[in-house]
């Protein structure tokens, strides 16, 4: 007499290393049920035989993976290069430069492939002190970039010329290396 325990484990394992990888994991529809005692004496439903039925997966690019993948951001913190500092929170960025300053207004949201595009303000400062109210008209730019482990390449672009204002390369942790207009 065959162990019904032992074809029930058999069969069951079978069914997964079977099934295509593309569908598991796969449901199994129980037929002809019997009654198999567990090694503690348990009584445990089983079955004579068993149906597969494949449950396909989501794809990632389905509006419902889209809409529960959390998205990536650039870090908190300081991130600074030659002639820049960016102070990163999860509210924006405020940025400094040798002879001006700068400030995003919205979280730093990176796409699948870890860049962002973002619009923002740029305020060019003179040398001397600066009168309160009495400064430069800031003018509204593009902040655009990629973010790759604790290096970030940032270009920015003002708005209404396209100018290039410059692209900067930046580390997470360094507070970079500015000198001010004199």
């Amino acid at each position: 007499m065959i162990d019904t325990k032992i074809v029930v484990g058999f069969l069951i394992i079978q069914l997964f290393l079977i099934a295509p990888r593309e569908t598991s994991p796969v449901a199994l529809a129980l037929e002809d049920p019997v009654s198999v005692k567990a090694l503690d004496g348990q009584s445990v439903a089983a079955t004579r035989t068993a149906k597969t039925t494949p449950i396909k997966k989501m794809s990632d690019d389905s509006a419902e993976s889209k809409r529960h993948r959390k998205q990536a951001v650039v870090t908190s913190g300081i991130w600074g290069g030659q002639h820049i500092r960016m102070d990163v929170t999860t509210t924006g960025a405020e940025i400094e430069y040798d002879c001006a300053l700068g400030s995003i207004a919205g979280k730093l949201t990176l796409d699948a492939k870890g860049s962002f595009s973002l619009t923002g303000t740029h305020t060019v400062e003179g040398p001397g002190p600066t009168r309160i109210g009495g400064g430069q008209a800031s003018s509204s730019v593009r902040y655009s970039g990629k973010v790759a482990g604790d290096k970030m390449t940032l270009t920015v672009t003002r708005a209404d010329t396209s100018e290039d204002l410059g692209t900067f390369e930046l580390k997470r942790g360094s507070e970079g290396r500015i000198r001010k207009c004199r």
